[in-house]
């Protein structure tokens, strides 16, 4: 595989939620980049997810938390755990997942809305 430069895929990932696989490892874990903008639906995942911000700020929201997640800051989300992510501004974010990661929505779920 050759050598990456992340800048390179800070211009082509710019609509919210979009995303852009930068690699597969062992081919169970993907790496991608995510233009967070906005707010994404309450959901959850069969799998862990790592998060690295890039550029600018992200809030995941949790039943009963916040984590705020500014430049260079991360934070890893077990599997299972109810969560929604939001950026008001937009951020270039670095996902580490499940290669097939599945999102299952949960509706109506206390402390969201």
């Amino acid at each position: 595989m050759p050598k990456r430069v992340l800048s390179q895929f800070l211009t082509q990932v710019n609509e919210p939620w979009q995303r852009v696989d930068l690699g597969i490892l062992d081919d169970r874990y993907r790496v991608c980049m995510v233009w967070y903008k906005g707010e994404y639906f309450p959901h959850k995942h069969d799998a862990d997810e790592f998060f690295l911000v890039l550029q600018g700020s992200i809030e995941i929201q949790f039943r009963s938390s916040v984590v705020k997640l500014r430049r260079g800051e991360s934070y890893l989300i077990k599997k299972g755990r109810p969560h929604l992510s939001r950026s008001v501004r937009g951020a270039h974010v670095l996902v580490f997942e499940a290669k097939d990661l599945s999102t299952d929505e949960v509706r109506n779920l206390a402390g969201f809305r």
